[in-house]
């Protein structure tokens, strides 16, 4: 069962070995003609080399446009959050004042109310107290 190839380099580096052991084999007449053939290869590899240059370059500049979109959209999604829980906090201000202050004054009314119970029972335990002692003194 033979294995696919999933990467050609090893396929190039045999090319490559076997062209080296071709070239030892060749005439002198070849020479010329597999060097001309090797600056063809040369230049064709290096416009390859450009045009994927370039394309890494076109490509990164899309990721680096790409991230900050990103970070503008993370730092957007910041500031909308903060405004939304600051328009809660407003919002429910409000309500909460109201209730402290509907809470104080119901206890304010509760301890005015006791104050009077309790001045009213003083001043009634005084008097009595008062009475009993005019009643104990002529008695």
């Amino acid at each position: 069962m033979t294995r696919p190839q999933m990467d050609e380099e090893p396929n190039i580096n045999e090319n490559e070995t076997n062209k080296r052991k071709n070239v030892k084999s060749l005439e002198p007449n070849n020479y010329v003609e597999h060097i001309i053939q090797l600056e063809e290869r040369n230049s064709i590899l290096t416009l390859q080399l450009e045009h994927y240059t370039q394309d890494l370059n076109r490509k990164n500049a899309i990721i680096e446009k790409n991230v900050k979109q990103v970070n503008s959209l993370i730092s957007e999604n910041k500031e909308l959050r903060s405004q939304v829980q600051q328009q809660r906090i407003d919002e429910k201000i409000p309500t909460y004042v109201n209730d402290v202050k509907s809470d104080l004054a119901s206890d304010d009314k509760h301890f005015i109310l006791m104050s009077i119970i309790w001045s009213i029972a003083g001043v009634f335990f005084g008097f009595l107290a008062v009475i009993s002692a005019f009643f104990t003194l002529y008695m």
